[in-house]
């Protein structure tokens, strides 16, 4: 843990970098943990000789993260995905009008 705690300045206008290294001068607790996050995974896509595996489980289609998994995938900043079989049926049934869209 870090010996002094910076506070997190939220204003209008943050870019998400902005806040997330808003919240690794904090780091503590959750904000630390994402800015930490954050780096280590720049570090993954920036360096050419990492392989990323990303696994995913649970109900992250109905949790409304289905969008930042295609972005993931779309810009290949993962080289191997693994995923359950549910997250497959949860993104059918939202394709075909599930309870939990619109």
């Amino acid at each position: 843990m870090k010996e002094k705690i910076e506070h997190i300045n939220v204003r209008r206008g943050m870019t998400v970098n902005e806040i997330v290294m808003q919240m690794s001068k904090s780091g503590v607790f959750g904000a630390g943990r994402i800015a930490e996050a954050a780096d280590i995974m720049e570090a993954m896509i920036k360096d050419k000789d990492c392989r990323v595996f990303l696994g995913q489980a649970g109900a992250m289609v109905p949790g409304g993260m289905k969008n930042i998994i295609i972005d993931i995938l779309k810009n290949k900043y993962v080289d191997v995905f693994v995923t359950t079989g549910a997250t497959l049926t949860h993104d059918m049934v939202e394709a075909l009008k599930g309870p939990w869209k619109d």
